[in-house]
């Protein structure tokens, strides 16, 4: 009984370095997410309603859901804006 009451405390004390562990490092912190945007006429980047720039445009945002908006910049074709969620 002595055995299985030792084994148990290590057993939680490694589970508990191993989370401590896993926090200094920043294992558990939220990962941002990437863009990267590439078109073929050069178009306006709308990213939630806000020009943030023209393609090929690269950038990262807090991970979720964006509201995209491509407006193509070319007047002599007739191309029309392109918008996703």
């Amino acid at each position: 009984m002595k055995v299985v009451k030792t084994v148990i405390i290590l057993l939680i004390a490694l589970t508990a370095m191993i989370t401590a562990t896993l926090f200094l490092v920043g294992h558990f912190k939220e990962k941002p997410a990437g863009v990267f945007i590439n078109t073929s006429p050069i178009s306006d980047v709308y990213i939630n309603g806000s020009l943030v720039g023209k393609t090929l445009y690269t950038s990262t945002h807090k991970a979720g859901e964006i509201a995209l908006k491509l407006v193509p910049g070319s007047t002599s074709q007739n191309l029309i804006a392109y918008e996703t969620i």
